[in-house]
């Protein structure tokens, strides 16, 4: 039986710092644990492990959130960085983007670094899952560390003696003042696909991506040394710096007019507010685990002036 949410809070309030770190009651049985350093705010939702929130002091939030959010237990979150896993999309008969999103996690540990970062790190066994067409067992780790930069990391173990697969996905929005005017450098000359096109690649001949009003779904391949994804936000009058760590792809995702439209929590112009540069392990980037082995897939968002 899932646990009620007086028992969550009770379980995630022994991991509170004075002044530091809280954990409260939120909307809809929710679970929030709140983070207060010098250099910046943050919020996690025990609700698939959800981080919902970053803001540094002195800056505009650097999550978007979406005003037509269902709290609801067992429903998905619009905005923030949802973790997709251990697929990506559709499969028959199964939750879309997998189910660790719409799951209570535990909140392991906290801590407040010595530089002033606020780390928080949430896990979840797979044992704690109906039967499903994902492992029987494994065991996923959330770490986030919230200060001048914000650093979230997945990472997946495999307590097995076979070796186990997985897709995944940090499905990071990204607050922008008018979408319309930003400008996202650092994939052009990169190759990319559309939704499911995986043996269709395209070349970005272009330096800079704007977002325009149509819908922008693209799977860029990255083989090399991570490169930064920058950008730049006259609105807000500052640079936003994306970093991922392993993997060799990011999707970067608006869903124009008519998808927003068409999209029951986003609605009508939600899609100037925000544009996703997501760190990800997509199909032909899946990992395999060995018996006793982890993967990290990791983002690294860093504010800088215009």
């Amino acid at each position: 039986m899932p646990a009620s949410t007086s028992e969550l809070l009770a379980a995630a309030r022994q991991h509170q710092i004075p002044g530091t770190v809280a954990v409260e009651a939120a909307s809809g049985g929710h679970v929030v644990v709140r983070l207060t350093g010098p250099q910046a705010e943050a919020e996690i939702l025990l609700h698939g492990a959800h981080v919902w929130h970053w803001q540094p002091r002195g800056a505009a939030p650097v999550l978007w959130r979406s005003p037509r959010t269902v709290w609801q237990a067992g429903t998905p979150m619009r905005g923030g960085i949802p973790i997709c896993w251990p697929w990506i999309g559709r499969r028959p008969d199964a939750p879309l983007h997998g189910p660790v999103r719409t799951v209570p996690w535990t909140l392991a540990r906290t801590a407040l670094a010595a530089d002033g970062a606020v780390e928080a790190v949430l896990t979840l066994d797979g044992e704690a899952l109906p039967p499903g067409p994902w492992p029987k067992r494994f065991r996923l780790e959330l770490s986030v560390r919230a200060g001048a930069a914000l650093d979230v990391g997945l990472t997946c173990t495999n307590p097995n003696d076979a070796a186990i697969v997985h897709a995944g996905a940090l499905h990071t929005y990204l607050a922008l003042g008018d979408a319309r005017q930003a400008a996202i450098h650092g994939l052009g000359g990169l190759d990319y696909h559309q939704p499911e096109q995986y043996e269709t690649w395209i070349r970005d001949a272009e330096s800079v991506l704007h977002c325009t009003g149509a819908e922008i779904n693209r799977t860029y391949r990255d083989v090399g040394p991570a490169k930064p994804v920058v950008i730049e936000d006259p609105v807000l009058r500052r640079r936003l710096r994306i970093v991922r760590h392993g993997s060799a792809a990011s999707v970067a995702w608006n869903p124009g007019t008519e998808r927003s439209l068409a999209v029951a929590d986003l609605g009508d112009g939600a899609w100037t507010g925000f544009a996703c540069i997501e760190a990800v392990n997509t199909e032909w980037d899946a990992r395999t685990i060995a018996p006793g082995s982890s993967h990290r897939l990791g983002t690294t968002l860093t504010l800088e002036p215009a």
